[in-house]
């Protein structure tokens, strides 16, 4: 996924602070890195089950709504 006069993206995971952090870095700087990378073009190639995913994608949003419910609303309760 090239975009005229740019560059692609890529992901890298690093760590800061002890704790690791995945980082949106440009393609070329994946070459110099010592992380796990993969690059957006390689991540659009890869097979997906679109069920599995779907069922990934449902459980995550079950998991922000109970944990950030309450984080959603006014001291009064307004949503």
């Amino acid at each position: 996924m090239k975009t005229p006069g740019g560059s692609t993206l890529g992901i890298v995971r690093t760590e800061f602070r002890g704790q690791p952090l995945w980082a949106l870095v440009g393609e070329g700087a994946l070459e110099s890195m010592r992380a796990d990378g993969i690059t957006t073009g390689d991540l659009e190639t890869l097979p997906l089950d679109g069920h599995r995913v779907e069922t990934l994608v449902d459980h995550v949003m079950r998991e922000l709504e109970a944990y950030g419910a309450d984080l959603a609303s006014t001291p009064g309760g307004a949503g």
